[in-house]
């Protein structure tokens, strides 16, 4: 095939641009971000003990990022040490491989889909150019993993038109609901209005997609014994209801945020819609516009950023096909535009990772100098994302550390890398507090432990009960962290 004797130019364009994009990320950002450190430090649990804990309670997701990672991580963990790159560089290649690999298999989807290799490079290129799918590929997240398998599920239905191909895309379905179960009904969305417009109905492929979820929710449960069902069902709430919700002033932040994060790619937008338009008589974009009309809807009802990357799939086909149409002047506008969308994206990027009120450096290094500290008390802000409220009537009051895993998720995630697996959970304890610096959580007479570590903005409502407690370290400025030893009585 001429997939693999001779690449198009724009496929190569495509993957140059995303390596030296990842390369660049992997570099100038050597601290985990977000939930990266959360995933980081389950996976080394999970080689472990089986389980992807964190914190001994809260299972982060699925195994199967874990399982996938596994032959490819644990042989880069070991170079990175002989090399001296520091712990996140090898979790974050093992993102970029699957990342590229998403790319080879989205060529082949759209190659099957337009009939044109040129078509095919230029929408492998505007899908890899959304920031959503740079920065996930990037850093250490299931959404690399995930797209990869939802898409090569797609591509099985072009590879096979029988059976075979239906059951294929079925267990590559399961897969991807093994890494990441809300996210995994997006291959559906994408599959079912391609086959009703096409007229293709593949009944098969779908009870396959069924039996093989249904094989990935049980392996998914393995890992838990009986007594630890509640933590499995928090699971299950937490990756299929708790992002469920509507809102107007939601929406409202949801459109703010997308302009943001798109602005570049308005103009690529409305051009694209209208040359289309232009030639519907000839042609027949009908699942283009509905996966368009998909993503615009997700983004404002569900979310603009990290969970609408796979949703670009409609799109990036539809400005393959007109772009195999363009005069070479009008090709030349669009590789400007698609500059710009870059840079707009990279700005956003490093917004997300630059945020001081997160402050993922300080957080490493808060971690990193806790570690081996016991018993160690922290002071800090109830979790504000609505996800967590699952947990919040389970862990608050008893003043668990799993409620950490939100905005200062990276603190305890590097303890216990830098511990080697020696945390000592039973001698860690939390203190919550609310917008009003009013504890929600049991209050600190009686609670602290030899360290405490509070947050500058609690510093003056708690100052008074840290006597013969003396500061050993600060890091950072907003939120900044204060870390507090008890000092022997003489």
């Amino acid at each position: 095939m001429a997939f693999y004797n001779k690449l198009p130019t724009l496929l190569i364009v495509a993957f140059l641009v995303y390596l030296a994009f990842c390369t660049y990320i992997i570099a100038t950002v050597p601290f985990f971000i977000g939930d990266e450190s959360n995933y980081a430090n389950a996976y080394l649990e999970f080689i472990k003990t089986g389980r992807p804990d964190v914190y001994g309670e809260l299972v982060v997701k699925p195994a199967g990022m874990f399982v996938l990672s596994y032959p490819f991580l644990q042989p880069l963990i070991g170079i990175g040490k002989f090399l001296g790159l520091g712990t996140e560089v090898p979790f974050r290649v093992v993102s970029m491989l699957f990342g590229a690999g998403t790319l080879a298999v989205l060529y082949y989807a759209f190659l099957k889909l337009s009939g044109s290799e040129e078509a095919a490079g230029l929408g492998v290129l505007v899908f890899m150019l959304n920031p959503n799918f740079l920065l996930t590929s990037a850093i250490y997240y299931p959404d690399s993993f995930l797209q990869f398998f939802a898409f090569l599920s797609l591509a099985a239905l072009h590879w096979k038109e029988d059976w075979k191909g239906s059951a294929l895309g079925g267990l590559f379905c399961g897969i991807a609901f093994y890494i990441k179960m809300q996210q995994a009904f997006l291959v559906l969305a994408i599959a079912l209005p391609l086959m009703l417009l096409r007229k293709k109905i593949r009944p098969d492929y779908f009870l396959f997609c069924a039996i093989f979820c249904a094989l990935a929710a049980v392996l998914a449960a393995l890992p838990y014994y009986p007594e630890r069902l509640e933590q499995l069902m928090l699971l299950v709430n937490t990756e299929l209801f708790a992002r469920a919700g509507f809102g107007w002033e939601g929406v409202w932040a949801n459109a703010v945020g997308s302009v943001s994060v798109y602005a570049a790619a308005i103009p690529l937008f409305f051009l694209m819609l209208i040359y289309s338009l232009r030639l519907m008589r000839n042609e027949d974009f009908r699942f283009e516009y509905s996966q368009v009309a998909l993503l615009l809807a997700f983004m404002l009802l569900v979310s603009s950023y990290f969970y609408t990357s796979m949703l670009f799939f409609g799109f990036a086909l539809l400005c393959g096909r007109l772009y195999a149409r363009f005069w070479k002047i009008e090709k030349i506008a669009i590789f400007a535009i698609l500059a710009l969308v870059l840079l707009n994206g990279h700005a956003a990027i490093m917004s997300f990772t630059n945020d001081p009120s997160y402050d993922f450096e300080s957080q490493k290094n808060l971690g990193k100098f806790l570690a081996g500290k016991y018993p160690v008390t922290f002071v800090t802000e109830i979790p504000q994302m609505g996800i967590w409220r699952v947990y919040e009537t389970r862990y608050l009051w008893e003043g668990s550390p799993l409620l950490l895993a939100n905005m200062r998720m990276g603190v305890p995630a590097y303890k216990f890398m830098d511990e080697g697996g020696s945390r000592r959970l039973g001698e860690i304890n939390a203190v919550y507090y609310n917008n009003s610096l009013t504890p929600v959580s049991q209050d600190l007479e009686g609670r602290l432990g030899k360290y405490v570590v509070l947050e500058n903005r609690t510093y003056e409502k708690y100052k008074s009960r840290l006597g013969g407690y003396e500061k050993i370290a600060d890091f950072g400025s907003q939120p900044g962290f204060l870390a507090y030893e008890l000092q022997a009585k003489e």
